[in-house]
């Protein structure tokens, strides 16, 4: 895995048939992101409400998702999208149980 960063991306034509000539080719270049996965640093239940924050990375878009069980098939997504403006991202969520399983993972 490449640490965290950006990348160029620059591609190139390798045509050892020379076809291209039936072809119109566009070569642009691009920059791949690797951006740092969240972790969770602190989480806190008190008066039906549950709060936690992650580490994030500035302009990056992260989804909050939760279970009731873990046995379910999918996750489901509690909220919007939220866009970090800092380093770390703190959520705030009622519940009506505290048993609830929680995870944020990078938006696509």
């Amino acid at each position: 895995m490449a640490p965290v960063g950006y990348y160029p991306i620059v591609p190139s034509l390798v045509d050892p048939a020379n076809r291209q000539t039936n072809y119109l080719i566009s070569l642009v270049n691009g920059t791949l992101s690797v951006v740092a996965r969240p972790v969770i640093q602190t989480a806190t239940w008190a008066s039906n409400s549950f709060t936690f924050t992650w580490s994030a990375t500035s302009n990056q878009m992260y989804q909050v998702q939760f279970r009731t069980n873990l046995t379910a098939d999918a996750w489901l997504n509690l909220g919007s999208p939220i866009t970090a403006i800092d380093s770390t991202v703190t959520v705030s969520e009622s519940a009506s149980v505290p048993q609830m399983f929680y995870r944020v993972v990078l938006y696509p």
